[in-house]
């Protein structure tokens, strides 16, 4: 319970200016409680500043780096045009790219392609397929209404998982976009044929919540590779729709995705570039 003086002490700071991140500092009261005196005032909460240091026009222009990313937050990533504090939503536009932690390096390259200075966040996110599993993730927020406008008219909208959509002709045919899509979301690996000879076969899988999205994976498949008719599944204990392609169309399709690209995510760059030189054939691993 907070008394009567420090409640004074909050409404005093925050009105003449101060943040809940400074107040916090000033008195080691918690911003939970900061926000939730604020709200039994009825001060209306600051939304946060947006980030200045950054290319708001980053997503204006399609080219590989744009088209890349968006791939990245359409499967890897979020937007959002309001956030929510004590039940009370505020308007608040951001875009948030996460990874796990062994990818931080291609979260730096996001934060520069973006010409952002904005710190990147860590936290702890519980596995429930993996027995007491953890990992940490390494996450980038920015609050920039452009950026988050951008990508809510390409179809990258608030709340997607269920309702992705790309609603721009030159994402969907651009092998950039789908390759951010397979960095994100997608998994290339390579197995035993299904024949069930010693051969090993490789395959390139992307899964999704939404079938309108898997969809449209299919289509742009089908027209970069000739007689394909791979059928779209759906994994009953996930709910998730998967489309995957193997054997010589799914090194085709490697091939145009990966082949000569300036962004990429390294791992799975390097397995794509195994499976291109007939690598694989000696190894044997799986990337997510």
């Amino acid at each position: 319970m907070i008394s009567k003086e420090k409640e004074s002490l909050i409404l005093k700071k925050y009105i003449f200016g101060n943040s809940i991140k400074k107040i916090y500092k000033e008195t080691g009261i918690s911003d939970t409680a900061i926000k939730r005196v604020l709200l039994e005032n009825n001060i209306i909460i600051r939304k946060p500043v947006a980030d200045l240091n950054i290319n708001s026009n980053a997503f204006s222009e399609l080219n590989e780096q744009a088209s890349y990313w968006l791939g990245m937050i359409a499967t890897d990533g979020s937007v959002s045009r309001r956030r929510k504090i004590q039940n009370k939503y505020y308007e608040s536009y951001s875009i948030e790219l996460g990874l796990e932690y062994s990818d931080l390096e291609h979260i730096e390259k996001f934060k520069e392609f973006l010409k952002s200075n904005k710190k990147i966040y860590y936290s702890t996110k519980f596995k429930p397929i993996k027995a007491n599993g953890t990992t940490t993730m390494a996450k980038l927020i920015i609050y920039n209404k452009k950026l988050t406008e951008d990508c809510i008219g390409y179809g990258i909208t608030p709340r997607k998982t269920y309702t992705l959509e790309i609603k721009n002709d030159y994402l969907l045919n651009s092998k950039d976009f789908w390759r951010g899509v397979i960095d994100g979301d997608g998994s290339i690996w390579f197995d035993k044929n299904p024949k069930g000879n010693r051969k090993i076969c490789p395959r390139i899988e992307l899964a999704s919540a939404s079938y309108s999205f898997i969809l449209q994976f299919k289509k742009y498949c089908e027209i970069k590779i000739n007689k394909l008719n791979n059928k779209i599944t759906k994994n009953a204990r996930s709910n998730n729709w998967k489309y995957k392609i193997s054997g010589s169309k799914c090194i085709e399709l490697i091939k145009i995705l990966y082949q000569n690209s300036v962004v990429y995510l390294k791992r799975k760059k390097t397995l794509s570039e195994n499976i291109m030189s007939g690598e694989y054939l000696s190894n044997d691993r799986k990337q997510k």
